[in-house]
């Protein structure tokens, strides 16, 4: 990860030093019409950052926004693992 610019609610300027990072997925399975599942999935980002002000944190874990790519990933995975459904409860790939 590089470095990136963090504005501090008093107008100061900070730097950050991204160290590593951390993604937590929580996928939701319910079932949905037609003999489907419903997937839900929520991903939340983190990375781990030293700070040039490190006071100003109680942790070195910053929240970070997700651009969805993740998410889409994961879901285009299962979707190529799993099948698209189709009515009958089979999915496309397999045979009549």
């Amino acid at each position: 990860m590089s470095s990136a610019g963090l504005q501090i609610q008093n107008g100061g300027d900070a730097r950050i030093h991204w160290v590593r990072g951390r993604a937590d997925l929580i996928l939701s399975f319910s079932p949905a019409a037609d003999e489907r599942t419903r997937i839900d999935l929520r991903a939340r980002i983190l990375g781990w950052g030293e700070t040039s002000l490190p006071l100003l944190r109680p942790s070195n874990w910053w929240t970070l926004p997700s651009s969805g790519a993740l998410e889409g990933d994961v879901l285009a995975a299962l979707k190529a693992h799993c099948g698209p459904a189709t009515n009958s409860g089979r999915t496309e790939t397999e045979p009549p």
